[in-house]
Formats: structure tokens, sequence, C-alpha cells
């Protein structure tokens, strides 16, 4: 079996924060056209954090007064919003909800109004990395997700709130830093959350089929543990679309498979500090299988087995 490569550090990616007295000057640094009025009195300020990945860019909007929005998002990609803080009264003329999924189209002009204290993630993919992910994972874009307007509702699904937490995490260095894996599950989340609200796009496989599939993806996944593993090339790998895949996990585990490859190299982080000898240093142990990022593992490896790695390792046989 072709063995994926470990992920490099250069393979992760900074973000950009910047405070700006004039929401317009947006346009300068990134790839937006705005044309962004204040329509309440008070002192405006706005502030960006924004990341440049292989797959996606990625930006947090906040802005301290309320603003009609005018705009284009950028031109050869589709771009996708989540309110993260308030409500946004206006989007194509309908109100939306902290959580619902926002359609700028693919560069055509769009047009919202958002309040005071507003704060919103976008995501701007370029139109044929996201159909290819979607014909890997075997999820289709709805032509409502290519034109501006409310996508979907948060009613709908819960994968938005958790998919907005993880890309602001990764955004202000409180989580997992963004690389092609973390890209790959943002692409993988928005395609699922617009499929959730389409019954055509209902898992449809029999049980005998997806303990298969389910019993493919552990045997990759034991074998690319320490590598970097995408949601794509897991369903490439067990043969399978990703709503199968996740479904039968769910039954077996209660959990996704992105959960149980965490447990598995977490598991296996464990085994190897059990083993190490007074030389071997955590960060590598952690960085052979995956972790790059130490504060969150810390946290992660903690809330996993009840105790810091450091005591994993002086409690050694």
């Amino acid at each position: 079996m072709h063995r994926i490569k470990n992920s490099p550090h250069a393979d992760v990616r900074r973000a950009v924060s910047v405070i700006l007295p004039e929401p317009n000057m947006v346009s300068s640094l990134t790839s937006y056209d705005l044309d962004f009025r204040q329509i309440r009195p008070g002192k405006m300020e706005t502030r960006i954090t924004f990341l440049r990945g292989a797959q996606l860019d990625l930006m947090d909007f906040q802005s301290s007064q309320a603003v009609h929005q005018v705009g284009a998002a950028p031109t050869g990609a589709l771009t996708f919003g989540i309110p993260v803080l308030r409500d946004v009264p206006r989007w194509k003329e309908r109100p939306a909800s902290c959580g619902d999924l926002l359609g700028f189209g693919g560069g055509e002009m769009f047009d919202g109004v958002t309040q005071a204290g507003f704060r919103g993630l976008t995501f701007s993919f370029r139109e044929d990395v996201l159909e290819n992910v979607a014909a890997k994972i075997g999820a289709a874009i709805p032509p409502r997700a290519r034109q501006f307007g409310v996508v979907t509702a948060a009613g709908a699904n819960s994968r938005l709130k958790a998919l907005a937490a993880t890309a602001l995490g990764s955004l202000h260095g409180q989580g997992r830093p963004l690389c092609a894996e973390l890209e790959d599950e943002f692409t993988c989340a928005l395609l699922l959350a617009m499929a959730d609200v389409d019954p055509r796009h209902a898992d449809k496989s029999a049980p005998s089929s997806r303990a298969r599939v389910r019993k493919r993806a552990i045997e990759a996944m034991d074998v690319h543990a320490p590598d970097e593993l995408r949601i794509s090339e897991v369903c490439a790998l067990a043969e399978t679309s990703w709503r199968t895949l996740d479904r039968s996990f769910r039954e077996y585990f209660g959990f996704g498979p992105k959960a149980y490859l965490q447990c598995l190299r977490l598991s296996r982080v464990r085994e190897a500090l059990v083993r190490a000898g007074p030389e071997t240093k955590i960060v590598d142990v952690a960085n052979h299988w995956g972790f790059w990022h130490m504060g969150q593992f810390a946290r992660d490896y903690h809330k996993m087995f009840g105790e810091r790695p450091t005591e994993t390792k002086n409690s050694r046989i």
C-alpha cells in the first residue's frame, strides 16, 4: 500500500491578524472587493484574522458597528460564511442566525446587513478543489451553494458550530494549526453540512457493507496512523463515501472515524511513552504520531488518559 508522507512543520500555516480603522481596507489585504457602509453611529473598528492555505482561504471578520455589506467575494472561488456572534438581519432578503451557512456565490455581488459586534468566519475554496473533494467523498455540491444566499440553517445540522469552533482555534493559535489534513476536514464538513438537508444524499448502505468499509478503514488507519491522513483519503482507502463510513463508525463506536483515528494515535503515543527510555523526548514521539501542536496534544492526551504525557513516561516499567 502506498504510504502517505508525514506532515512537515513547513506544512503548518500561520495567520495574520490586523485591526483596521476602516472596513474597506480589507480589500487591500485580501481578495475581497468590498464597499461596506456604516449605518449606525459609533466608533468603528474592524478586526480581521486571515490565513491563506493550500486548499482554502480562511478569515475571521469582526466589526464593532452595524454595516451594510456590499461587495464581491474572491473570483474563481466558492465562498461561504458562518456567523459566530450576532445574527444577520438580512442576507439576500432573508435573516440568518449564528451557525447558519451563508453563500457568497462564485465571485458575484453580495448584499447584506450585519449588527454592531458582528463576528463571522468565511471559507473560500477554489471551485475545482471543492468539486474534486466532493467527488472523492460522495457528497454533491447543491446548486444553492454556488449562489449568493442562505445555503442551510443551523437547525438542519450540528456540523457548522463544531466547524466554526475548530476554525477559530486554528486561526488564533488555540487549537490545531491549519495544515493539509485540517483543510480537508473543513472542506468535507462544509460539503456534508450542505448535504444534510437534502434527503437525496441519505446513506442507503446495508449493515454488511458498512461493516466491510469500517474494517478497511481501520486497516488503513493502522498503516497510516503516523501520517497525514485526510478524510478524502480515508474514503478512497476504504472504497466508500464519507457518509457511509461516518455512519458505520457511529453505529459501532458511538463516534466518527476521525475521532477513532485520534484515539488510535493517542494510544500509540501512550504505548511508546510507557516503553520509552530516559533519552526519549515526548515532542518527538508526539510528532511521529501526527501531533504537531504540543499544547493541544497535551490537552487531548490528558482528557483521554487522565494524566499528563510526562506522568506516563515517568511511570514506565
